[in-house]
């Protein structure tokens, strides 16, 4: 890596799941959805997010602009 280049997304060990009602009993079931991702993209990269389908990649994009937030981990945009 160029020591010019600058990091313009910085994801840490993110984490994000969500609370779903367990059926025919009573409480709740947390599930992972993303396990402890990291990565990092810098000014003037260009990268694609593949995965089959239901992997979490909308998952991670709505958490850089808010709509879903993480339990665990660092986004820094």
């Amino acid at each position: 890596m160029l020591e010019s280049s600058k990091k313009f997304v910085n994801v840490e060990n993110l984490w994000i799941g969500y609370r779903v009602s367990k059926l025919w009993s009573i409480g709740h079931l947390n599930i992972d959805i993303i396990k402890g991702v990291s990565f990092s993209i810098n000014q003037g990269e260009c990268y694609g997010l593949v995965g089959e389908s239901g992997s979490g990649k909308t998952t991670i994009l709505k958490s850089f602009i808010g709509l879903v937030k993480p339990y665990k981990g660092t986004i820094y945009i």
